[in-house]
């Protein structure tokens, strides 16, 4: 039944005001069909309700970004120029045809379904199903809006504020203007260590380690970090984090590809065949006595550096897992507990200013229990839950492995997840979707025991 004109007003008026309270969302639906209004009536308010919708998420951005330190220091009259030019341009993207009639599909679909009516609490309870959804369609348009007046205002294009302005764009992981802006920053300021540092990390946690161009880009600009900043903890830091990762990642490869060779799977506390010490010495041996010297600077640099403490200790164990002898893969076995003890104690690093997020330390030692291979849990798991394809990664076409390190309860069920290896778009859903894995129990001596194995969570497109 067609909504009537004063209905149609109260109606507007809710979303126009709730959406004055709240900062942004956005509405990521699936395209639908032209006539999934019931008539023109109510096609109509959906129209009005999108640009009500728009208008109050452009002003929640634009009233923060005016009181964002780089903006809120323009004079006056610049500023107001500003919120103008934002304005007209994030409407320019905002009203493109694709955009503006996912939202009045998405108004159609609750009005002619009586979700959305004048029942109090109605909008509020379609906008919140919405609100989760709305990070990243609002984080592109609002920093690809920002990208574009940076040329427009000369107070964006000096390089102090393009390093801010990339920053902000390497945290909301648009890296496309992130490595640009720091390319133009680098170009005035060769030795900038915070350009250079991002320079490292932007390739890092958008190609991940297996990738290994980008890891060879990202190991280049931490070498030049530690060379323009050699009192700085952080350039030997990241080069110890991407050796381990990369003779990490390799020496799994290794255990695998021979555990499907044998009929009695290799665990991680096996001590390894000649073939496959031979063959990882030989091609990340010496990766992995880079990384151990560079994590040994970092701590002499920054004795309470407690996230270098714990990837020390996780090279330990894969220089032990190289070793030829019981004996001396005890003694790394033994300095790697002895550094994880002392990590333990130690704070998390805090913020740097303008400088990337460090990734963060490796998984913890193993807890009281038994430990097993992958391949025998795998044998284990009764219930596995597929992980959801994030919208993001698939868009930027990433595939690959999520490797976890996973503690299953005396009940089977999921106790802790930790991250081994993996691209950072990927391992939030892979670690949800493992969270509600079931396994068999584990018996020792007839007792139910709890289990620490690894697990694999293959992304495909």
């Amino acid at each position: 039944m067609p909504q009537s004109t004063s209905a149609r007003a109260r109606m507007m008026k809710q979303v126009f005001l709730l959406g004055l309270l709240i900062i942004s969302f956005a509405l990521c639906i699936p395209a639908l069909a032209a006539d999934d209004c019931a008539d023109s009536d109510q096609r109509e308010t959906a129209q009005h309700l999108a640009e009500g919708t728009r208008d109050a998420e452009i002003r929640g951005v634009i009233d923060n970004f005016l009181t964002w330190p780089l903006i809120a220091s323009l004079p006056p009259d610049t500023r107001k120029q500003f919120g103008e030019r934002f304005t007209q341009e994030a409407h320019d993207l905002w009203n493109a045809p694709d955009h503006f009639q996912k939202i009045v599909a998405f108004y159609c679909t609750n009005i002619a379904s009586g979700t959305l009516n004048n029942a109090p609490g109605s909008v509020e309870s379609v906008l919140a199903r919405r609100k989760d959804e709305a990070q990243e369609e609002r984080t592109i348009w609002t920093m690809a809006t920002l990208k574009k007046l940076e040329g427009e205002f000369p107070e964006l294009s000096r390089p102090d504020s393009l390093l801010v302005l990339g920053d902000l764009y390497g945290r909301n992981r648009q890296w496309v203007f992130a490595k640009d802006n720091f390319k133009k920053v680098l170009q005035a300021q060769p030795s900038n260590p915070a350009a250079i540092e991002w320079t490292g990390a932007i390739p890092f946690y958008e190609h991940g380690l297996l990738d290994s161009e980008a890891a060879n880009e990202s190991l280049s600009a931490f070498r030049k970090l530690v060379q323009v900043e050699p009192k700085g903890p952080e350039g030997h830091y990241w080069i110890g984090v991407i050796d381990w990762g990369i003779a990490f990642n390799y020496l799994q490869r290794l255990r695998m590809t021979y555990n499907k060779t044998v009929s009695t799977p290799l665990s991680d506390e096996d001590i390894l065949p000649i073939s496959i010490r031979e063959s990882f010495s030989a091609k990340d041996g010496g990766i992995v006595d880079d990384g151990i010297q560079h994590l040994q600077a970092a701590i002499k640099l920054a004795p309470q550096f407690a996230e270098a403490q714990f990837y020390l200790s996780y090279l330990y164990r894969v220089k032990g897992a190289e070793s030829a002898t019981p004996s001396e893969r005890k003694r790394y076995t033994r300095m790697a507990d002895d550094l994880i003890a002392e990590a333990r104690r130690l704070a998390p690093s805090a913020e740097r200013g303008l400088r990337p997020d460090i990734p963060p330390p490796p998984p913890p030692p193993p807890a009281k229990g038994i430990r097993i291979g992958g391949n025998v849990a795998a044998a284990k798991l009764i219930r596995q839950v597929p992980p959801e394809y994030p919208p993001l990664a698939r868009q930027a076409k990433i595939s690959g492995t999520v490797r976890l390190r996973v503690i299953i309860s005396t009940d089977g069920t999921i106790e802790q997840v930790e991250l081994v290896s993996g691209h950072p778009l990927l391992v939030q859903s892979a670690m949800d979707a493992v969270r509600q894995w079931r396994f068999q129990q584990t018996l020792l001596n007839g007792q139910p025991v709890q289990v620490e194995t690894v697990v694999d969570v293959l992304f495909e497109q």
